[in-house]
């Protein structure tokens, strides 16, 4: 789990503004953005790449055909009340 970031804490330009009327500043600006960061991010991407539901399945097939084997072995399970 990330750990939350403090209110306070200075971008990593200093509040400088970079306007960008064109490509040329725009990639001087992002060069400088980069220059003045404060580093690498760490990223953890959690994935399943199984579904999950193979365990539900089987359980309700036993529950099922533990319903039926009820219903053709004990009378008393063959009709509703």
């Amino acid at each position: 789990m990330m750990a939350p970031v403090p209110l306070r804490r200075r971008p990593a330009t200093g509040g400088h503004f970079y306007p960008a009327a064109d490509e040329d500043t725009m990639v001087r600006a992002l060069q400088d953005i980069d220059r003045l960061s404060l580093g690498a991010t760490e990223i953890k991407q959690y994935v399943v790449d199984q579904p999950r539901f193979a365990g539900f399945a089987l359980i309700a097939a036993g529950l099922w055909m533990i319903a039926i084997t009820l219903k053709l072995t004990i009378p008393q399970f063959s009709t509703l009340p």
